[in-house]
């Protein structure tokens, strides 16, 4: 009799998605198309009564929570709000940080207004260098009449 020795395994991580609001308003149609699917999910609404930078670090410290033990962020899904420069740097700050937090396959959508379209695509480009290899990014404009 042959016999064949235990091997343990570690287990896979279990899948983090976040959807991030940075605006109110209903994304409708868009944010519904994909669901998040994960083991565990998250919403994350600005709050008007809260500065960006602030929503900022409360974002980036949920996430840090969220990722404690044997997971691992596989989607992040942001809807993005108005282009103020001001907003559009700490926003900027904010996808950078996702994206650090990003698995190695993981996807971030980014949805946004499409009369916002100018300073969605300038957020795509100032964060694409920070994109892991092999993680994908979207990106989805909407229309706020169809909201």
């Amino acid at each position: 009799m042959l016999c064949t020795p235990f091997v343990s395994r570690p287990e896979d991580p279990e899948r983090v998605e976040l959807v991030v609001l940075e605006r109110k308003g209903n994304p409708g149609a868009e944010l519904l198309s994909r669901p998040p699917a994960g083991d565990h999910n998250y919403v994350l609404a600005y709050d008007e009564a809260e500065s960006p930078r602030r929503f900022v670090r409360r974002v980036l410290r949920r996430t840090r929570q969220a990722l404690r033990g044997q997971r691992e962020l596989t989607k992040v899904t942001c809807v993005l709000g108005d282009g103020a420069p001001a907003v559009v740097a700490v926003r900027t700050r904010l996808v950078r940080g996702l994206l650090s937090a990003l698995s190695q396959h993981g996807v971030c959508r980014l949805l946004g207004p499409d009369e916002q379209s100018s300073g969605v695509f300038e957020c795509v480009a100032a964060v694409t260098p920070s994109l892991r290899p092999g993680a994908g990014l979207e990106v989805r404009l909407f229309s706020v009449s169809a909201s």
